[in-house]
């Protein structure tokens, strides 16, 4: 069982990290967006990591989500299955490259699902069942399709291939987000859906069409209600 960490302790890693993310995130680049001190960077990110890890191998229940604030952090692993950490990601906005994040067994409040990396493996059942409009449902077995679903890349093909229910447009690639916001989730999906897929593929032209379609619709539900 995993020894509770002092409020001490977790402020101490806190600093170091905030101080190392900072001092990795103001070294410059050079024209070509490499970094002109890429030694002293690899050097920090492992400095990082190691903290990271250290701070898993502790019982965070008794920090409070609070004490998470300030907390800046960059780095390639955040993995804190089983630590029972209190995370608040309204308040603590972690920068992390390459892996998923890892959190079966925390307190989590207000996930970024856009900002955030993460994957099947990131949450623990509990969460999943208390959250389900953000997560795709089992029987989608491709992996393609589930990672288009947690990076919002979902295309229109995915959601007729898999009868997909949409219930966050977080989860659709930019394109159709957009066009989907415009009308409306339900409205959208409530049209013609071979017609819509074959006009998509094609060009924007479906957009003009769903722009008059709304606008006949909203002008024959004013109607009636003037002469109610």
């Amino acid at each position: 069982m995993a020894r509770k960490i002092s409020i001490k302790k977790f402020n101490r890693i806190k600093e170091l990290v905030t101080a190392l993310t900072r001092e990795t995130v103001a070294l410059s680049r050079d024209e070509e967006g490499q970094y002109t001190n890429s030694d002293k960077r690899r050097k920090n990110m492992v400095r990082i990591d190691k903290q990271i890890k250290k701070l898993a191998k502790y019982d965070l229940g008794d920090i409070d989500f609070s004490e998470w604030e300030g907390f800046e952090l960059l780095t390639r692993d955040f993995n804190m299955n089983g630590t029972n950490a209190n995370l608040d990601f309204s308040i603590f906005t972690p920068e992390i490259l390459y892996r998923a994040v890892k959190l079966q067994g925390c307190n989590i409040r207000n996930f970024d699902f856009v900002r955030v990396k993460h994957d099947d493996e990131t949450f623990d059942a509990e969460y999943i069942s208390q959250n389900p409009d953000d997560f795709l449902d089992t029987r989608v077995t491709d992996p393609k399709v589930r990672y288009r679903f947690q990076n919002g890349l979902l295309e229109l093909e995915d959601i007729r291939n898999w009868d997909i229910e949409i219930k966050k447009t977080r989860v659709l690639s930019p394109g159709l987000r957009a066009t989907v916001e415009e009308f409306g989730v339900a409205e959208f999906f409530e049209l013609d859906f071979e017609s819509i897929m074959e006009v998509y593929k094609l060009d924007e032209s479906v957009i003009e069409y769903l722009r008059s379609r709304k606008r006949n619709e909203n002008f024959r539900r004013s109607c009636k209600c003037e002469y109610k």
